[in-house]
């Protein structure tokens, strides 16, 4: 029985002519091969690059219009490719990047790999020793291996490599996984025990160029979202839900202190209010800004961390933030409410704490099961 095809996946943002040179040199050492390339929102300029390889042989190109990131670029291909083989009617996809740091020859060996572990996801680990590699790529690498090994029980050496031999059946698993941008690398890694995979590793060399200075990972902001997955996957949407609570009431009371204290010191602004006359707005102003901040601190990781959904399956923005903020004031004054009404009972040092635990409570229910539900798509 003749082998069943690899397609080789390179999702691909403002390349240069490295990945020209890439598709040539596969062709040259395999024969023809059937490629994929995912131009992820690349500029006007660059579109010659993506002409090229379109006039290729068994290469295929599909455009997004703007850039949504590699994750999203990645279920693009493997939804084009299921639609177009069906579940059984390939091996799998080999995804690489297309700007040289994946060498030719570890590209067909995933391949190679894929073939023979149907039930398995493939990685090709870079090895982070040498001058060559940046202290960035290495310190990073190093710090997500140890969480995955040591607190995850996954041993994994290469965290957010982009050299991966992808079975169809576990592409079909990846398009339900939450994730547009490098953090759904992640999530593709930690969604394999669940779903009956293993994972596979074979040493690759990897080539930097210029300090990996080509890259579009951000280290903050998509470091944020890699270990906002893991918390999640750690802890559950409870707990991570609790965590949510307590850095918003740190951020509002770190607001609060460089408003009241810093910012507004020393202000000599008055208002003129019924019942109370002339007061400084200070204190007012400082609680203000210190819960608009907070507050929305706290809505930004609920919805994208704590009841994270693929993006095609989140409630729009407006009408999550509008459902969030109807909540909190109907919270505030429940708890107002109940808290005069439980002071007939007990005192209000003790009935407080109760009321405010129970409402905590219903809190997450609503936002989970209404304010951040899963959209019907």
């Amino acid at each position: 029985m003749p082998e069943k095809p690899v397609i080789y996946v390179l999702p691909s943002l403002d390349p240069d002519e490295r990945i020209l040179e890439l598709v040539g040199t596969l062709e040259r050492l395999s024969g023809p091969l059937e490629i994929l390339v995912i131009d992820d929102g690349s500029r006007a300029e660059k579109q010659y690059l993506f002409d090229e390889l379109a006039l290729k042989n068994g290469c295929t190109v599909i455009h997004h219009e703007k850039n949504k990131g590699k994750g999203a670029a990645l279920k693009t291909a493997f939804r084009y490719l299921l639609a177009r083989y069906g579940e059984n009617g390939f091996a799998g996809c080999v995804t690489a990047d297309g700007d040289g740091q994946h060498l030719p020859e570890d590209i067909l060996h995933i391949g190679a790999e894929l073939q023979t572990h149907p039930q398995d996801l493939i990685l090709g680990s870079r090895v982070f020793t040498g001058d060559d590699v940046p202290w960035k790529s290495r310190f990073g690498n190093h710090l997500t291996s140890f969480m995955f090994r040591k607190v995850l029980r996954l041993n994994v050496t290469d965290t957010q490599t982009g050299l991966r031999g992808i079975p169809p059946g576990f592409m079909k698993v990846c398009l339900s996984l939450p994730g547009d941008r490098f953090e759904f690398e992640t999530e593709m890694l930690l969604a394999t025990k669940k779903a009956g995979y293993g994972i596979l590793e074979f040493p690759i060399r990897t080539v930097y160029f210029d300090e990996n200075s080509g890259t579009h990972f951000h280290p903050v902001k998509d470091a944020c979202r890699i270990y906002g997955v893991i918390f999640h996957y750690l802890l559950g949407e409870f707990f991570t839900f609790v965590l949510s609570s307590l850095s918003a009431a740190l951020l509002d009371y770190l607001l609060f202190c460089l408003v009241y204290y810093v910012c507004l010191a020393g202000s000599t602004i008055t208002w003129t209010l019924p019942y109370f006359g002339e007061c400084n707005p200070r204190l007012f102003l400082s609680v203000l800004s210190a819960r608009v901040c907070s507050s929305f601190w706290n809505f930004s990781v609920n919805r994208y961390v704590v009841f994270r959904k693929a993006k095609q399956e989140r409630q729009p923005l407006g009408k999550s933030l509008a459902g969030y903020y109807l909540l909190c004031v109907l919270i505030f004054v429940a708890s107002w409410l109940l808290t005069a009404w439980s002071s007939h009972f007990v005192p209000v040092a003790y009935g407080k704490p109760v009321v405010d635990t129970v409402l905590f409570l219903l809190c997450f229910a609503v936002q989970k099961f209404v304010v951040f539900r899963r959209k019907q798509c």
